[in-house]
């Protein structure tokens, strides 16, 4: 998978600075210059900057052909803003390379390896600088991305991915240094969150159900945080993933109502809004 090709990658670099770039996003040109000049000065292990969604239709919220340009908004602990506000991906930074090496952080063979990267790298407290550039393009709506496969064994293989991801933040809370406590439970919900979007993306028999739902049970923290969701309907889906975990006919209607409701009609109409009110 992506995160061992990533590894090889970072063995084999040879260059001050590391990045990541999916294989269907892009960057604005000139991006990465830009902010070597004007931004990752000695004192920087981390550089954040920002990101515009990009749609295979060609649309896109922000302009296509905007210049690289920002301003630092944060500059200090690393550690201290990852606990304040995710910032989970890798595709939005620039890492030093000497500051990966010197901690040992990489990439774990599991899905959503993003997010248990960056969860190490923050661990060791980086300085991190965020910058306003929104320099890159991320690509919505390829049916080949691993965010969108429905096939019922890559989703099983995905659930089983993420079962010793969700053990490692557990254990952390339970027995870490507390560094990262407000962090680590927001990220354990995020993986709680794709757990349940793969059930339901996997629209499983009901004695395959059973079996998944047990083996999220039989944790600690097995339920999805409803309050960590800002928008009612975000809430709602929430809670319908909760109450999964006691009936399979409410698992029936809420997979119903994210693949046939929500996926194919309400999504596109709020993305429509959100195109019309920034043109």
């Amino acid at each position: 998978g992506r995160g061992c090709a990533r590894n090889t990658g970072m063995k084999m670099a040879k260059g001050e600075w590391l990045t990541f770039v999916d294989s269907d996003d892009y960057l604005v040109d000139g991006a990465y210059r830009y902010l070597l000049d004007h931004f990752c000065d000695e004192e920087v292990d981390v550089l954040h900057y920002g990101y515009v969604f990009a749609y295979t239709d060609g649309k896109s919220l922000y302009d296509h052909d905007a210049l690289p340009e920002g301003k630092i908004s944060y500059d200090g602990d690393g550690a201290e803003l990852y606990n304040r506000i995710p910032l989970p991906y890798v595709w939005s930074k620039l890492y030093r390379r000497t500051f990966l090496e010197k901690n040992r952080v990489c990439f774990e063979p599991v899905f959503l390896e993003d997010d248990t990267f960056n969860f190490e790298v923050f661990l060791h407290s980086p300085h991190l600088r965020v910058v306003t550039s929104n320099i890159y393009r991320y690509e919505q709506g390829n049916v080949n991305s691993q965010m969108t496969i429905v096939d019922k064994e890559a989703a099983k293989r995905q659930l089983q991915m993420l079962l010793p991801v969700i053990e490692k933040v557990i254990q952390y809370m339970q027995e870490g240094d507390g560094r990262l406590a407000i962090g680590a439970r927001r990220t354990l919900n995020i993986y709680l969150r794709h757990y349940y979007n793969k059930m339901l993306k996997g629209r499983l028999k009901q004695q395959e159900w059973k079996t998944y739902s047990q083996l999220l049970k039989e944790h600690p923290i097995h339920r999805v945080d409803v309050s960590s969701e800002s928008s009612r309907l975000g809430k709602a889906i929430a809670h319908l993933k909760n109450w999964s975990g006691e009936s399979y006919i409410v698992y029936c209607l809420t997979e119903k109502l994210l693949n046939k409701v929500f996926t194919p009609i309400m999504r596109p109409r709020i993305i429509a809004s959100y195109t019309q009110a920034n043109s």
